[in-house]
């Protein structure tokens, strides 16, 4: 039962974001300065959401 809770919230932050979290991570170092004006897409995420992302970050 809990593994369709955290389904359901990944899939609500994925479609959210409109990314898939693991593709997040794989920016180059080298191209990070050059994307500093994108606004954060984290900031669409409620509370409850960015709390989850923080304790659950393994699921991801």
């Amino acid at each position: 039962m809990a593994g369709s809770k955290d389904d359901n919230m990944i899939q609500q932050i994925r479609n959210k974001l409109g990314f898939d979290m693991a593709s997040y991570n794989t920016i180059n170092e080298e191209d990070a300065h050059e994307r500093d004006d994108i606004p954060n897409p984290f900031d669409k995420l409620s509370l409850e959401e960015l709390l989850y992302l923080r304790e659950n970050n393994y699921h991801i």
